[in-house]
C-alpha cells in the first residue's frame, strides 16, 4: 500500500535498532570491535540532511524580497542525494511569533524561491528558520538559522526610538515619538504593554507625549535585563494608528565561565589541558584573565581567554579542589570551580598536526588496563579509526590526508561498549581550487551590460563540475559581513556543533596556525549531538513521528461508531478550489492517506468517510499540518545590524517606482450600511432558479449541506444518488467555485451550507453557452469569499486547511538592449544586481553570466557558493568591476 512507501525509512530504521538489539543481547559472542563497526553501520541507515540556505545578500528592509537558494544535502557526505523534495522556510520575530511561513519544492533547478517582506513591518530582529519534514524527527538544534535584522524606510509617516535611564527607582524606557520632518507628536495618547514573551505576565498602562514626544516607562525590576523581555506602545490617537515592540537590552555586567577538560574528565597525577570559555549574559563572548587556586589558596597558573572568550591552561591535578578567580574585561571579578579531578579513569589527549593526529591516552593507575579498551573515530558517522589501546601502546598516528573534512569525534570505549573519553578535532582541507572569475571590460557605464565568464579547477587542474548560486550586490547599498556563517562554515563547523558559535566564517578566511589553534578551543568547548554515542550497544531510537516527503500528500484513520478503527471505510477527498475530487478505500486499521497531491499555498480540503456497508457511523480524524515550535537558537546582536542610509533610502523609492503603496498609518474609517444580497452569475447564463443564502436560510433552515438545498429547489429530481434538471435525460454540469465536477448525491453533500453563498440552476438551454459539457443543464453553487465559516461538529466530516508548496518566483533583472530602455524614465537603484541560484559549470569548468548595471557608479562584490556531485563544498568571494 501506498502508506508503506512513504513510511520505509521508518522501517529500515526500525530494522537497523532491532539488530542492534540482537547484538546487545550477545555481547558474549560478538567482539567489541563488530560491536562497534555495527554502530556506525547502523547510523548510515537513517537518513540525514542538512539545510543551508544561500541568500542573495546579508540584510534587508521593509518592501525587500529575500532570495535564496537551499542546499538539502545528505547529513554525512554531503552529496545531493537527499530524499526530502520540500522544505519549510520561516520568517519570525522576536517573540518567535511566525510571520510568514512558506513550503518549497524541488525543480530541475534545485530550490530556490523568494521570502517577500511586508512594507509594514516593524524595524527590529528577526530570524529564517528552514527545515523539512524528515528533520523534524531529530534535534531542532540542527535547523537552519539565520538571524536578520529588518528595517524600515517606508513606514515613515511616525518614526520612534527608545533609549534607557536610570532614575531613582530604577531603569526607565525613553520612547520618542516624531513625524516625516522630525517633529515631535505632543500630547498624544498612548497605550503600552510591558511583558516577556515566555510568560503570560503583563502590566499594562496608559501615558501621554510630552512637548518633546517622549513618554517614559518604568520598567519593572523583574523584567529589566530578562530574555525575551518588551514593551509594546500603541497611539490612542483619532487620526492615527502606529504600534511597535522594543525589547530590553540583556544584561551585560554578569558573565559565566564554563570550565572542558579534554577529554571530558581529569584525572589525578597526570598533566592535562582545560579549556574554557567565557560568556556573557546576552549570550556573546567576553575576554577574561585569572589565576587558578588549589584548596590552599596558592596559584596553581594563570589563565586569559585568546579568542571569544576562549582558552586553554594545563596542570597535573591532584584530588583536591581547585577554583579560577576571574576577571572580566568590565572590571567584575567572579569565583568558578574547577571541575574534581578523579583518582580513576582514563585521559585522552590529542595533538592535531597539519596532515595527522597523534593521540595520547592515559590511566589514573595501571590496573585500568586489564579492560579491554579501543579508541575508536568518525567523521558524520563514517567510521575513520579503530584500534585497541593497551599499557604497552597507549599512543597512536592518524594520517588525516584522506579523510573527509570536517569534525572528526574521537572516542574512548570500553569492553561493555560505553564511551569513557571525547575529543573533537577539526580536519581541515584549504579550499585546493583556483577561481577566474573575468568580465569583459575593465570598466561600465550605467545600463551597460556586463558579461563575466567563470572559471573553477581543483588545485591538480581537474575542471570543477557543480552546482553554484551567485550574488552580485552593489558595494555603496550593502556591506558583505565576512564573518558569519557560509556554505563552508555552516556545512563543515556549525550545522554539526549544537551550541552558538560566534563568527563562524572567521575559521575559514585561511589556514594559518592561529586560526587553527582558535578553531581547535571551539572543538574543546563544544559536543558533538547529531546522534548520541552515549552506549553503542543500545543507541537511542529517534522517535519517527515524521515522515519523509517525497510528495504531498494528506493522510489520517478513520474510527467507527464505538470508537474503534474502521475496517476498510470509504474515504472521499475534496478540494473546489483545484478541482480535486478522490476516492480511496483505507485499510483494515482504518488509515488512509491521499498521495500525489498538487496544490500550491494554502488550500481547503474536505473529507468525508462512510463505512464499507456505506453507513455513515465513522468518525474522521485528519493527520493535519503541524508545525515546531520557534525559538531562536542564536542571541541576537546587542548593537543592531543596521544597513546602510543609501540602501534603505533607495529601498523606498524603488518601491513606490515599482508600485508599492505608501504606508500612511491613517485610522481605518468603517462606514456601515445594510448589504443588499446579490446572486452573482459568473458565467454570463441566464437563470432559471437563483437562491442566495438569506433565501435559503429562510426557506430551508434545516439544510445542512448543498444535496439538501437542492432537492427542494424547483425543477429537480432525484433518483438514489443521482441529480437531474426536470426533463433531461443526462446529469447535469456542476460548478463549484469555478471548477468542474461529477454531479451526484455524495459531492453535493460534501458542499456544507455554511459555505454556500448562492445556487443557481440552469436549464439546458440557458446552459448552452457551455457547449456539450451543458446538454443537460447546469448546478453552479457560489461559496462565500474569506476563510471557511464555523460550523456544527460533523464527525464524518472534516474540513481543514493543509500548506502548499509556493509557487517559483523569479528574480527580475532589467535588460537594457534597445536605444530607448536605458532612457526610460524609471530610476535603477538595485542592490542586488544579480541573483541566480543555478548556475551549472559545464565538463571544462566553465559557466557565463550577464547583468546590466544599475544607475549608481559602485563597485560590485559577487560571491558564488556551491558543491559538486562528490559533496566537495566551494565558495568565492570578492570585489568587481567599477561601473
Amino acid at each position: 500500500m501506498k502508506i508503506l512507501r512513504l513510511r520505509n525509512a521508518a522501517f529500515i530504521i526500525l530494522i537497523s535498532f532491532i539488530s542492534l538489539s540482537f547484538i546487545s543481547n550477545n555481547n558474549d559472542n560478538i567482539s567489541i570491535e563488530d560491536r562497534i563497526i555495527a554502530f556506525f553501520y547502523n547510523q548510515n541507515l537513517i537518513p540525514q540532511e542538512k539545510l543551508y540556505l544561500h541568500l542573495d545578500k546579508p540584510y534587508y528592509a521593509a518592501g525587500d524580497k529575500i532570495w535564496f537558494k537551499g542546499y538539502l544535502l545528505n547529513g554525512m557526505t554531503h552529496e545531493d542525494n537527499a530524499l526530502s523534495n520540500y522544505f519549510y522556510i520561516e520568517l519570525i520575530n522576536e517573540k518567535d511569533s511566525v510571520l510568514i511561513r512558506r513550503k518549497i519544492k524541488r525543480d530541475s533547478t534545485g530550490f530556490n524561491n523568494m521570502i517577500p517582506i511586508p512594507a509594514a513591518i516593524e524595524p527590529g530582529n528577526y530570524y529564517l528558520r528552514a527545515y523539512t519534514n524528515w528533520m523534524c524527527n531529530m534535534d531542532s538544534n540542527f535547523f537552519f538559522y539565520k538571524n536578520l535584522y529588518i528595517d524600515n524606510s517606508i513606514a515613515t509617516a511616525i518614526q520612534s526610538n527608545i533609549t534607557y535611564e536610570t532614575g531613582e527607582e530604577g531603569e526607565e524606557a525613553v520612547i520618542r515619538f516624531t513625524n516625516e520632518q522630525n517633529e515631535p507628536f505632543i500630547e498624544t495618547k498612548i497605550r503600552y504593554t510591558i511583558g516577556n514573551k515566555n510568560d503570560h505576565k503583563t502590566k499594562n498602562g496608559r501615558t501621554r507625549t510630552d512637548d518633546k514626544g517622549e513618554i517614559r516607562i518604568p520598567i519593572p525590576n523583574d523584567r529589566w535585563g530578562e530574555k525575551g523581555s518588551f514593551v509594546s506602545v500603541m497611539f490612542n490617537d483619532e487620526t492615527y494608528e502606529y504600534g511597535r515592540t522594543f525589547y530590553f537590552p540583556p544584561k551585560n555586567k554578569e558573565f559565566a565561565v564554563s570550565f572542558f577538560p579534554e577529554g571530558g574528565n581529569l584525572i589525578t597525577g597526570a598533566l592535562q589541558q582545560v579549556a574554557f570559555k567565557a560568556q556573557q549574559e546576552n549570550g556573546f563572548s567576553c575576554e577574561i584573565s585569572g589565576v587558578v587556586l588549589d584548596s590552599k589558596g596558592d596559584t596553581v597558573t594563570l589563565l586569559k581567554s585568546e579568542h571569544d572568550g576562549m582558552g586553554v591552561f594545563s596542570f597535573t591535578p591532584t584530588a583536591e579542589p581547585y577554583k579560577a578567580v576571574i576577571t572580566a574585561e568590565n572590571g567584575e571579578t567572579r569565583s568558578f570551580d574547577i571541575p574534581q579531578a578523579s583518582p580513576s579513569g582514563f585521559s585522552l589527549r590529542i595533538n592535531h598536526r597539519q596532515n595527522s593526529v597523534i593521540y595520547q591516552i592515559n590511566a589514573a593507575n595501571d590496573s585500568l588496563w586489564n579492560d579491554s579498551i579501543y579508541i575508536a573515530a568518525h567523521v558524520r558517522g563514517q567510521l575513520i579509526l579503530l584500534n585497541p589501546v593497551t599499557a604497552e601502546q597507549p599512543a597512536g598516528m592518524l594520517s588525516t590526508d584522506s579523510l573527509p573534512e570536517g569534525i572528526a569525534h574521537f572516542l574512548l570505549v570500553n569492553k561493555e561498549s560505553k564511551p569513557l573519553n571525547e575529543r573533537l578535532i577539526f580536519i581541515n582541507h584549504p579550499q585546493e581550487s583556483t577561481w577566474k572569475v573575468q568580465s569583459d571590460k575593465p570598466q561600465y557605464g550605467t545600463r551597460e551590460k556586463i558579461k563575466i565568464d567563470i572559471s573553477a579547477q581543483k588545485k591538480d587542474g581537474t575542471p570543477i563540475e557543480g552546482d553554484f548560486s551567485v550574488s552580485v550586490t552593489n558595494n555603496s547599498h550593502i556591506i558583505v559581513d565576512s564573518l558569519s556563517d557560509n556554505i563552508c562554515s555552516y556545512l563543515l563547523l556549525t550545522s554539526d556543533l549544537k551550541g552558538y558559535i560566534e563568527n563562524p566564517a572567521y575559521y575559514f578566511i585561511d589556514n594559518s596556525i592561529v586560526r587553527q589553534k582558535h578553531l581547535d578551543y571551539v572543538m574543546l568547548t563544544h559536543g558533538w549531538r547529531r546522534f548520541s554515542t552515549n552506549n553503542i550497544d543500545m543507541p537511542e531510537i529517534p522517535e519517527i513521528r515524521r515522515f519523509i516527503e517525497k510528495g504531498q500528500y494528506i493522510s489520517g484513520h478513520i474510527k467507527n461508531f464505538f470508537g474503534k478503527n474502521a475496517k476498510n471505510p470509504f474515504v472521499k477527498l475534496m478540494c473546489i478550489d483545484i478541482g480535486i475530487l478522490k476516492e480511496i478505500q483505507a485499510d483494515e486499521q482504518g488509515n488512509f492517506i491521499f498521495d500525489s497531491l498538487n496544490y500550491t499555498d494554502t488550500m481547503t480540503f474536505k473529507i468525508q468517510a462512510k463505512t464499507k456497508s456505506g453507513f455513515s457511523t465513522v468518525d474522521v480524524i485528519v493527520d493535519k499540518d503541524s508545525f515546531p515550535v520557534a525559538y531562536n537558537k542564536y542571541p541576537y546582536a546587542t548593537e543592531k545590524e543596521v544597513a546602510k542610509k543609501e540602501y534603505l533610502d533607495d529601498l523606498g523609492d524603488t518601491y513606490i517606482y515599482e508600485g508599492g503603496m505608501e504606508i500612511t498609518n491613517l485610522k481605518e474609517v468603517t462606514v456601515t450600511a445594510k448589504k443588499k444580497e446579490v446572486i452573482r452569475n459568473r458565467y454570463g447564463g441566464i437563470n432559471d432558479t437563483a437562491m442566495g443564502i438569506e433565501e435559503i436560510e429562510k426557506k430551508m433552515p434545516g439544510a445542512h449541506n448543498a444535496y439538501d438545498i437542492i432537492m427542494r429547489m424547483p425543477g429537480i429530481m432525484i433518483s438514489g444518488e443521482s441529480v437531474r434538471i426536470r426533463n433531461n435525460q443526462g446529469a447535469p454540469m456542476l460548478m463549484i467555485q469555478g471548477s468542474p465536477f461529477d454531479c451526484n448525491a455524495e459531492t453535493l453533500r460534501m458542499i456544507l451550507t455554511d459555505d454556500i453563498e448562492s445556487i443557481e440552476i440552469l436549464s439546458e438551454t440557458s446552459s448552452s453557452f457551455m457547449g456539450s459539457n451543458g446538454r443537460y443543464g447546469a448546478i453552479i453553487i457560489n461559496l462565500k469569499q474569506g476563510e471557511i465559516q464555523k460550523r456544527r461538529p460533523n464527525p464524518t466530516l472534516q474540513v481543514f486547511t493543509s500548506l502548499g508548496y509556493s509557487q517559483k518566483a523569479e528574480f527580475y533583472s532589467p535588460v537594457y538592449d534597445t536605444p530607448q530602455q536605458p532612457d526610460n524614465g524609471k530610476k535603477d537603484l538595485r542592490s542586488t544586481l544579480y541573483w541566480n541560484p543555478s548556475v551549472r559549470t559545464d565538463s571544462t569548468g566553465c559557466a557565463q553570466i550577464e547583468f546590466y548595471t544599475s544607475d549608481q557608479p559602485a563597485d560590485y562584490h559577487i560571491i558564488i557558493e556551491g558543491t559538486d556531485q562528490k559533496g566537495h563544498i566551494y565558495r568565492y568571494s570578492n570585489d568587481m568591476v567599477k561601473p
